[in-house]
């Protein structure tokens, strides 16, 4: 069952895509601008989660829903213009071996075992 999960993840996941970042007026990445750009969608998913919970309807669940896709959109473009505009010589080599990084980390706390009760956060 969790083995499901987890490849049902990595497809879901692999499916977000990257979408133009902020920028500047000389047209370069403005990480704050980008960040800015992930707090207003979490904010708005906070709402879209308080009407959702407010009215328990299916389409302020799917409003909510979306509103966390948009979310995760913003984080997948700031992550993916941060490690693709610094010049590096294998951003994708940076950018896999950060995500390694955090997956073996919260997999040592226990974080990915949905059948257990883990480290505390």
């Amino acid at each position: 069952m969790i083995d499901a999960k987890w490849k049902m993840m990595k497809i879901v996941f692999g499916e977000l895509q990257a979408c133009v970042p902020e920028r500047d007026t000389d047209g370069k990445f403005d990480e704050l601008a980008q960040l800015v750009k992930v707090k207003r969608e979490y904010k708005e998913a906070a709402e879209a989660w308080e009407k959702w919970i407010a009215s328990g309807s299916k389409k302020d669940e799917v409003d909510y829903l979306e509103e966390i896709v948009d979310t995760m959109t913003a984080l997948a473009t700031l992550f993916w213009a941060h490690t693709h505009t610094r010049g590096e010589d294998d951003p994708d080599a940076c950018a896999m071996k950060v995500i390694e990084m955090v997956n073996l980390k919260n997999d040592l706390r226990g974080y990915h075992d949905f059948e257990k009760e883990c480290e505390k956060k």
